[in-house]
């Protein structure tokens, strides 16, 4: 019988120790939860303040890739030089204008901030009539390839060949995509 008793107190001892540090425990657990409700409230509020994300996502990702293929288009990649010399020297022609290519360059490579372009320079010297020769620098902006830019321009009155004719010096840079094997 005393083995009875002393199991029942050792039981209850036990079962009184478990108690006091589940107990413990839980009290601690739930002293925290008024910071853990105040977390909640102010991340709910934060969200709630997020606006709901646009449901035309996929109509402007399509049309941005549109305007980017639009874009890389406009850099066409490089022409031939040959090419570019004759599509000068029609535009020329078309205009009443004698056009020679002094100097050319190969293409190179340029960056402009962390884009890379390749860019063909060449200088020609042009004679004709004034008229024939702004002729000429439209017919560059307008029917030349799209990406050629006359980067400096020096006219001067050409007193042997008569009156109103004028040479000019037309420094031109064509700009191009680059090969992959340039960058």
């Amino acid at each position: 019988m005393k083995r009875k008793w002393l199991l029942i107190a050792v039981l209850a001892i036990a079962t009184l120790a478990a108690y006091l540090i589940l107990g413990t425990g839980y009290r601690r657990e739930g002293q925290t939860a008024p910071a853990l409700a105040t977390q909640v409230d102010a991340a709910a509020q934060e969200l709630a303040g997020i606006a709901p994300p646009p449901t035309d996502l996929a109509d402007k990702l399509a049309e941005a890739e549109t305007e980017l293929a639009a874009a890389v288009d406009a850099f066409p990649t490089q022409p031939s030089s040959t090419v570019i010399i004759d599509t000068i020297l029609h535009l020329a022609g078309d205009s009443g204008v004698t056009a020679v290519p002094l100097v050319t360059q190969p293409w190179s490579l340029e960056f402009v901030g962390e884009e890379a372009y390749a860019v063909f320079r060449l200088n020609v010297t042009a004679s004709g009539t004034f008229a024939s020769l702004t002729d000429f620098l439209e017919q560059l902006e307008t029917g030349g390839p799209g990406t050629l830019v006359v980067t400096g321009l020096t006219v001067a009155r050409d007193d042997a060949a008569g009156s109103g004719y004028v040479n000019a010096s037309l420094d031109i840079a064509l700009y191009a995509r680059p090969d992959d094997g340039q960058l």
